[in-house]
């Protein structure tokens, strides 16, 4: 039996059909006459984030996380760019490099293989950490985990994993894909304790209201929305994805929880971004209180 998730039908509307169409015909036309393509160097917004967390433990103050997100390889992102994206992220030295979910896009499930060199190139002491998105679901989940673990990453799929440092931990807490309504944290908060450093991840945001409640989780990080792809003046983002229009970009915070939603690096099926640029962030634990910019 295929774990691969079925996709979904849409709306029965005509105005949104027909919206949706002019869409399509619009950057079906821009990315024949206006091919873009990612240029590592000079588009990437890395995005500094400081989170002061409650309960971290000194021996982690400053611990870096690389938090990157949507890369939907095949897209707007080509093979041949990983490279250059590792290089990227490992040139900001980060103690844990978690990707969050998105690797390959529906459409795009042959190039899943390339991840497996990926990971190997990426350098982080306490490894790499990766979640399914909604668009990895497409794929099949064992194919998904053998190419990241031959790479040397662990996929966290309702997974609890520890962090030691002279015997104080942090503890990570995996959530497969929400989307499709794969994940479980109630599985896995009898394991957790409010007094300890949690941090959750989770590809889509907009569940966060519902994770903070628990009071056990201390930061989510989270991507999916691709902060909106298009960001207009005034009017802001035009379209965001279902589970991403509540919490689309940055830094948000719901009493004892923290949730920061990258912006991504890839593409949906229209490979441009306009006021919104693909972003790789690092995520830098505090226990002083410093100031946090929002995106």
């Amino acid at each position: 039996m295929s774990d691969r998730v079925k996709p979904l039908r849409l709306e029965n509307n005509p105005v949104r059909k027909m919206v949706g169409s002019f869409i399509n015909r619009a950057f079906t036309f821009y990315e024949k006459y206006f091919p873009g393509r990612l240029n590592i160097e000079e588009q990437v917004w890395v995005k500094d984030v400081s989170i002061t967390m409650k309960n971290l433990p000194p021996q982690f103050d400053g611990f870096r996380i690389a938090h990157v997100s949507d890369i939907h390889l095949g897209t707007w992102v080509k093979p041949f760019m990983l490279e250059r994206i590792a290089a990227l992220i490992n040139s900001l030295i980060p103690h844990l490099i978690v990707i969050g979910g998105d690797l390959v896009s529906s459409a795009t499930l042959e190039y899943l293989p390339h991840y497996e060199e990926f990971f190997r190139q990426l350098q982080a002491p306490e490894g790499v950490v990766v979640v399914r998105g909604n668009h990895d679901c497409y794929a099949e989940k064992k194919e998904f985990k053998h190419i990241v673990e031959q790479g040397g990453g662990v996929v966290l799929d309702n997974r609890l994993l520890e962090i030691s440092r002279e015997g104080q931990k942090l503890y990570l807490i995996g959530l497969d894909c929400s989307y499709y309504h794969q994940d479980d944290l109630s599985a896995l908060l009898p394991k957790l304790h409010y007094k300890n450093a949690n941090i959750l991840i989770v590809h889509e945001p907009d569940n966060a209201d519902q994770y903070a409640a628990s009071g056990k989780i201390g930061l989510q990080l989270s991507g999916h929305t691709h902060g909106g792809q298009i960001r207009l003046p005034l009017i802001g983002s035009p379209w965001l994805p279902r589970c991403g229009r509540k919490y689309s970009r940055g830094l948000y915070r719901f009493n004892r929880m923290l949730l920061y939603t990258n912006s991504g690096l890839g593409t949906s099926s229209a490979h441009l971004r306009i006021g919104c640029p693909p972003e790789v962030a690092l995520i830098r634990l505090l226990i002083q209180e410093q100031a946090a910019g929002k995106g």
